[in-house]
């Protein structure tokens, strides 16, 4: 269920807001073991989601509410990841990318949110951001490790 929720949440974002001329691209990839920097993990399962749109930062600065708080592209990915925060200013919207760090990090899990020179990520319930080379657009990460029901089904 958090895949699927995970999977639909980033491809109905990428698809409303990530307008560009190629569109977005998706890669889904189950691991195995993963071996990452020194220490060892289980099986997991990798969502990513990347497309050329306008970022974050842009997205939300439509929103007067939010247009001077976001000054950097941090800034617009920490309210990003807030819930009821939105670019339509509409209740109601502005959820999904609370929702989908929420089941990461609860998972034990990690959700990687990138767009402009900024990037966020989410891992036991903290927020750690870092400036980083440009990225046109937006991008999202999401790790997430494999369920026993999940390794049944393979």
């Amino acid at each position: 269920v958090a895949i699927c929720s995970t999977l639909s949440e980033i491809c109905a974002n990428a698809a409303e807001h990530g307008t560009s001329s190629f569109g977005a691209y998706a890669a889904v990839q189950a691991y195995h073991h993963i071996v990452s920097g020194s220490r060892r993990r289980g099986e997991e399962v990798l969502i990513a989601i990347a497309d050329g749109g306008v970022g974050v930062r842009e997205t939300l600065s439509r929103n007067p509410k939010y247009a001077e708080e976001t000054a950097t592209d941090n800034d617009a990915l920490r309210h990003a990841l807030e819930m009821g925060v939105s670019g339509t200013g509409q209740i109601g919207r502005g959820g999904g990318l609370a929702l989908v760090a929420g089941i990461a990090s609860r998972s034990g899990g990690s959700l990687s949110l990138r767009s402009g020179t900024g990037r966020v990520t989410v891992y036991e319930s903290r927020k750690n951001a870092r400036n980083v080379p440009r990225f046109p657009g937006t991008f999202v990460r999401v790790s997430l490790p494999r369920t026993p029901e999940e390794k049944a089904a393979k």
